[in-house]
């Protein structure tokens, strides 16, 4: 089972060469923050705020959470999608600048939903696809698999060689941690056919009939 980008699978293959994504190919811009509990608006986490064109989505720890952080502090994790494109080519210098560009835009966009958000931060650390690309491995920092403009664009989970498998956000129904569930049943059910075997009960019911 390969949960990897096509290139990054082809890379690993007898032969392969590594395809570059899709030239629509998405990648994130994380920003990672440690704020006081008090600087929280009462009910944060379930806030929405969509602007002009504009959005962010925002996460925080539970309230005394110590596996996040020390008492009294709140771990805030807020990402939007940026084109792989404009981060390819740039020198280092052109980089730093974009990085910078693009972190200020999301503390922006976080400061309209936690007012004084910079000012009482301890912390903000920003992340670009190349930063996703260097501790994961994941060619370019791509993810959310191919953009969904089209239902027939996403890979088949079958590839030349009989045994090996996709699975992940790439093939159907794509991103999402309930679409790529389903595709990972539908690869076990196709697998265990192959095997000359037969998919369990539950597996053939309608998710809504599921225990």
């Amino acid at each position: 089972m390969a949960n990897l980008t096509p290139g990054d699978l082809a890379a690993l293959l007898p032969g392969g060469a590594q395809a570059a994504p899709p030239p629509d190919a998405w990648g994130a811009f994380v920003l990672h923050a440690v704020l006081p509990e008090a600087q929280v608006p009462p009910g944060a986490p379930y806030r929405q705020w969509a602007g002009d064109g504009d959005w962010v989505f925002v996460s925080l720890s539970e309230p005394g959470d110590p596996g996040r952080g020390h008492p009294g502090f709140r771990v805030l994790s807020a990402s939007v999608h940026t084109p792989l494109s404009v981060w390819r080519g740039l020198s280092q210098e052109e980089y730093r600048q974009r990085k910078a560009l693009w972190q200020a835009r999301v503390e922006a966009q976080v400061e309209r939903l936690i007012p004084g958000f910079r000012a009482a931060a301890r912390f903000i650390l920003g992340a670009t696809p190349r930063t996703f690309q260097f501790y994961t491995g994941r060619q370019d920092g791509w993810v959310g698999g191919y953009p969904q403009v089209h239902p027939l664009r996403t890979l088949s989970p079958r590839t030349p060689y009989p045994n090996l498998w996709r699975v992940g956000e790439t093939i159907f129904p794509g991103q999402s941690v309930p679409a790529v569930a389903l595709g990972g049943e539908r690869v076990a059910a196709l697998v265990l056919a192959r095997a000359g075997s037969s998919a369990p009960r539950e597996l053939s019911l309608p998710s809504s009939r599921r225990p």
